[in-house]
């Protein structure tokens, strides 16, 4: 759940507001390979991904 809370914090900074953050964790992600963010966090490796990805999209660097 940690993982979770920590995502969205930072999907709220980059998409400005809590609505589209969540909304954003549970659709496909062309930038993950089209997988879903919020199953990507069950492993510290899709953790990782996930946390990259939402810096590179603030950054536009995708």
């Amino acid at each position: 759940m940690r993982r979770r809370e920590q995502i969205l914090m930072t999907a709220e900074q980059v998409f400005g507001n809590p609505e589209l953050a969540e909304a954003w964790l549970t659709k496909q992600a062309i930038g993950l390979s089209r997988r879903l963010p919020c199953m990507l966090l069950e492993t510290d490796q899709g953790y990782m991904e996930v946390a990259d990805f939402l810096v590179r999209l603030d950054y536009g660097v995708y």
